[in-house]
């Protein structure tokens, strides 16, 4: 017998965004009223995010020893663009959450269906990790093999 897995959404927000989170969660929820939707605190200050946990029905997953280990590789990787960089990569923790299965969005987006479907295709056609962009810079590396499929109309800023 096959083993029920645990499907669903981290996504990391904190006070900071929290028109943003909220605009998410709505439009999340409306679409998605069942699925499982975990967040990843983006730092201690989620006072107002959190008092929204109930009308929005999500879990907080918090990992004392591994938010800190991702925020020093973070610390080691940031180039300075950004004071927050570092903990950006504490999304990276879904990875060893309490989802088998799942996508992480960003707070700042705008859930427009039902992801069900789309988070049961992984199983279906084999995929063990999918990640898209709309840098093109962040999915390609400059060069020729990205001229080439760029040139076959193989490489989009969005994939």
């Amino acid at each position: 017998m096959k083993s029920v897995q645990r499907i669903g959404v981290y996504f990391s927000a904190n006070d900071r965004v929290y028109p943003w989170a909220r605009a998410f969660l709505a439009s999340f929820r409306a679409h998605n009223p069942d699925l499982d939707l975990v967040l990843i605190p983006f730092d201690d200050a989620c006072e107002r995010v959190l008092a929204l946990r109930e009308e929005y029905g999500f879990s907080v997953y918090e990992d004392a020893a591994g938010f800190p280990r991702l925020e020093a590789i973070g610390a080691a990787l940031e180039l300075g663009h950004t004071p927050t960089g570092p903990r950006w990569f504490r999304r990276y923790a879904a990875f060893w959450g309490p989802l088998d299965r799942f996508f992480y969005l960003d707070a700042r987006q705008v859930v427009l269906a039902d992801l069900r479907p789309a988070l049961e295709a992984l199983d279906a056609y084999g995929f063990d990790f999918l990640h898209y962009d709309c840098e093109l810079d962040q999915v390609y590396e400059p060069g020729p093999w990205r001229r080439d499929l760029l040139r076959r109309g193989r490489a989009r800023g969005f994939n």
